[in-house]
């Protein structure tokens, strides 16, 4: 017997059922589950492999099975994608859209793997180090197909000989692209050369950044009488003033 705490979370569940396969009758051609599988299948690979092309690396997709009590209406055209939110490498899920035909999609639990060569760490660095390949070792391990700063640098493509470590790192770390500096970029506390200029002069000074900005965008400059000035950061940690 179902409680009445239990009742409504129950009808709950399946009017979210109902909403999402639709109701179909006996005669209505149903979808084939297998289509599901080899469209989420196709998609992930799909973007495996273009990770795994890009890094010299070897993709691995696994697609789950969608729940054989589903009853789907036949779709002229299947699209998966990954849901918002949804994680990029290991354990994650997949969504299977009808597009042309009545409207329902089912998720698929998956797994992507794409393991490459990537960088690590060969002995203690300090910040500010500038890397040589003594100091870097290659080994694989799996980086499946995220994205960003946070994504391992890998042999192939990751350009990490000659640029500057932002911050200290322990022997035996692989290396991430956050973990290097951007010299473009300033941080509080770095030197400036400031460039004030008007109509028929230009007059240049020094100072240090207050706050952080790359190229393009508004700094905080104080000047070495101690007045603080806003411009904008140029290339080459140059600060454009406008008077």
């Amino acid at each position: 017997m179902i409680s009445d705490t239990v009742l409504p979370r129950v009808l709950a569940c399946l009017l979210a059922w109902f909403a999402l396969t639709g109701p179909t009758s006996a005669q209505e051609a149903q979808e084939n589950p297998q289509a599901l599988t080899a469209a989420a299948r196709s998609y992930l690979e799909e973007l495996a492999g273009a990770t795994a092309q890009a890094t010299g690396g070897v993709a691995r997709i696994v697609v789950g099975s969608p729940d054989p009590r589903l009853k789907l209406a036949d779709c002229p055209a299947l699209q998966a994608a990954l849901p918002p939110g949804a994680r990029r490498s290991g354990k994650t899920l997949v969504v299977v859209r009808c597009v042309g035909g009545r409207a329902w999609q089912v998720f698929l639990p998956a797994e992507i793997h794409v393991e490459a060569p990537v960088w690590f760490t060969a002995h203690a660095l300090p910040a500010g180090h500038i890397l040589a390949l003594d100091d870097l070792v290659q080994r694989s391990m799996e980086i499946g197909t995220e994205e960003g700063d946070f994504r391992p640098l890998t042999v192939r493509n990751g350009v990490a000989l000659g640029q500057t470590l932002g911050r200290p790192l322990p022997e035996g770390v692989v290396l991430h692209g956050s973990d290097l500096r951007d010299l473009s970029r300033v941080a509080p506390g770095d030197a400036v050369s400031v460039v004030y200029s008007g109509v028929g002069f230009t007059v240049s000074g020094e100072g240090t950044t207050i706050g952080a900005a790359s190229p393009g965008q508004s700094v905080q400059v104080r000047m070495a009488g101690g007045t603080i000035i806003t411009g904008i950061l140029g290339d080459g940690h140059v600060v454009d003033v406008r008077i």
